[in-house]
């Protein structure tokens, strides 16, 4: 076992240092990024409606609500610090310091799992610089910080144990436990996200490859592996779904769609497991590998007939034109790697330690010859090289290729120390077993840094250090909007706190199913007249209208051109007469602007009274049916 001494020290060592500039922040309730907002939003309006079926959120996206394409999985490991804590603490302020420090408990339990998995290949001391290693690694860290309750820390967590679970009842084929183990955590990870996807592929590729080249037993293990699989999958399909939207499409949330894969996936390995009983004396290598191919072959032919977009991927739905706009503006959806300009920040900052890592697995599979290593090194590689590009294309895959390329640096770390420790002969030799273990666990993470510094490629969010939660003390209090909900235009990255911090309902959130709220945003603010920005203003019944002008949010509104007349009147003080300015208090008036909808003022009917607003797409919460709303102005 490891030092686990050392272990939890640096563990909390390293979650104190890395938020230490916002720990006064989140001591005041501000936490990380829109997506904790938005799921403790989810969690609270469950909590109070109790509709585990109805996932639709209805203050967003107003006046047709949102059904985000999350499943209850992250929600139900956030209902446990209310549930826990309800008879000694508030629920909302229960559920606030459990958001809080979820994903900090969710990286110390990945870190469990992968030093459980990987203790029969390594040796005490080079598990502990290991277990270090995982915990500095800037791509895990950054989603496992306190006051980020994001979903991505709960899957790093389940990968870790599921890709442990896997080398255990490869290492172990015997023994059936760790494959039904292996399943049931695939079936949790899949219902957390259809990104799970990737790790399951890992798991039945190094399945498939042992079977191929050893036969039996490994054909048994990848059979046990898919029916616990299957199990789990269906079981969870009925708890995610009422009865009657089980077979409901969805490709980016989990629906019928994926656990069909789940459903092809075992019955190959069912017919295979047939085969073999069939034919009990050993087949070649050469038979193997291509009854494996043309099954393969035949269920994605089957799961092609089926539904025709899977292969499209999770965003099969969207317009490709209109989602890139979305997603070209996220900075986790931004590739590691920039051509335009040529920059290398990100990618030496998240994935610098690939640079070696990657030779040396490579010189690892060829010259390694024991069995245990051999599977190690071997599903490694299979790891880094379905992972490996999605994380080359979008900074938000990094964590799950880290999971696999600390595992061969840390080894070229450890023989390098090793080595040095070795020579006698060395003078200072403990001074360059310092500098090894130093440099290669911080090195690539600081040179990275300067490079974005130099490049000046920083990711900075418009409206990222806007004060909101003052903002939201205004709009709730009772002598100014707080009386009443009231339907509020807003930056699209304001949406998911506004509604956190007040009573009211906003028009865009940062995600792709709510995609026409912030087309028809921009379209208000892009309108040349003033009756145009009405009729749109009207269709979503917005009260309020709050600008942050020295963001540089006009660039989130203009058009291809370059303009945003409605924005830039805001901005003058040109205001139609149907619009007020509201004055804010001083610790507002710097960055915030906010204007009122007059009631009963409208500019003339005539130009309105045949004109409709645009239709809106959104998911019935109960029988999961697409239903378009037009409202007439």
């Amino acid at each position: 076992t490891p030092n686990w001494v050392f272990l939890l020290s640096f563990f909390c060592l390293v979650h104190i240092v890395a938020p230490w500039d916002q720990f006064s922040d989140l001591l005041n309730g501000k936490l990380i990024g829109t997506d904790s907002y938005m799921h403790l939003n989810r969690v609270r309006h469950l909590l109070e409606t109790g509709s585990w079926y109805d996932p639709l959120y209805p203050r967003s996206n107003a006046p047709y609500g949102e059904m985000l394409h999350w499943t209850r999985a992250f929600d139900i490991i956030l209902l446990l610090g209310p549930f826990l804590t309800s008879p000694f603490i508030p629920v909302y302020s229960a559920l606030h310091w459990w958001g809080v420090v979820i994903s900090p408990l969710l990286e110390g339990v990945a870190l469990i799992g992968l030093i459980w998995g990987l203790r029969p290949f390594f040796a005490r001391e080079q598990l502990s610089l290991l277990g270090g290693m995982f915990i500095l690694q800037p791509a895990i860290l950054g989603y496992c910080l306190a006051g980020r309750p994001d979903h991505h820390s709960l899957l790093i967590a389940e990968s870790v144990w599921f890709h442990m679970l896997t080398l255990r009842a490869l290492l172990n084929p015997d023994q059936h436990r760790w494959s039904w183990l292996t399943g049931l955590v695939g079936a949790v990870l899949l219902w957390t996200s259809v990104e799970g996807f990737i790790s399951l592929g890992i798991s039945l590729m190094m399945c498939a490859l042992y079977w191929v080249s050893h036969g039996q037993p490994f054909s048994k293990v990848a059979g046990r592996i898919m029916s616990s699989l299957l199990i789990g999958a269906t079981c969870l399909l009925l708890i995610e779904r009422p009865w009657e939207g089980i077979t409901v499409i969805e490709f980016d949330r989990y629906s019928i769609v994926h656990w069909s894969v789940i459903a092809w996936g075992w019955g190959l390995w069912m017919g295979l497991c047939g085969l073999e009983r069939l034919h009990p004396q050993d087949i070649s290598w050469s038979i193997r590998a291509s009854v494996l191919f043309l099954g393969v072959a035949f269920a994605a032919g089957c799961q092609e007939m089926l539904f025709p977009k899977f292969f499209q991927g999770p965003f099969a739905d969207l317009d490709p034109s209109t989602f890139s706009f979305l997603w070209n503006s996220i900075v986790e959806t931004q590739p590691l790697l920039s051509f335009g300009p040529f920059q290398v920040g990100h990618f030496v900052f998240y994935a610098g330690a690939t640079l070696p890592a990657i030779p040396y697995l490579a010189h690892l599979l060829r010259k390694t010859n024991a069995p245990v290593m051999k599977l190690l090194w071997t599903y490694i590689g299979i790891g880094l090289l379905l992972t490996f590009p999605f994380a080359l294309l979008q900074i938000r895959s990094t964590p799950f290729a880290a999971l696999f390329w600390i595992v061969p640096y840390t080894d070229l770390l450890w023989r390098l120390y090793t080595r040095i420790g070795y020579n006698v002969y060395l003078p200072w030799r403990r001074f360059y077993q310092a500098v090894i273990v130093l440099f290669g666990a911080a090195g690539f993470t600081v040179l990275g840094s300067f490079i974005i510094k130099l490049e000046h490629s920083a990711p900075h969010p418009i409206g990222e250090s806007a004060p909101v939660r003052l903002l939201a003390q205004f709009l709730r209090a009772p002598t100014t909007f707080g009386d009443r909900p009231r339907t509020i235009l807003a930056m699209v990255n304001f949406g998911p706190e506004l509604l956190y911090r007040t009573p009211h309902r906003v028009i865009a959130t940062p995600y792709h199913r709510n995609l026409q709220a912030i087309l028809d945003t921009n379209a208000i603010m892009q309108a040349a007249q003033e009756t145009e920005a009405y009729r749109l203003l009207k269709a979503r019944a917005v009260d309020l209208i709050i600008i942050y002008p020295n963001s540089g949010e006009r660039t989130l509104y203009a058009d291809g051109s370059g303009k945003a007349p409605f924005y830039d009147r805001l901005v003058s003080g040109n205001l139609p007469v149907w619009l007020k300015e509201v004055e804010l208090p001083d610790e507002l008036a710097g960055f915030f602007r906010l204007f009122e909808i007059r009631r009963g003022v409208s500019p003339p009917l005539r130009h309105l009274s045949s004109q409709r607003s645009p239709a809106a797409t959104i998911y019935h919460p109960m029988y999961y049916q697409r239903r378009t709303l037009t409202i007439v102005s």
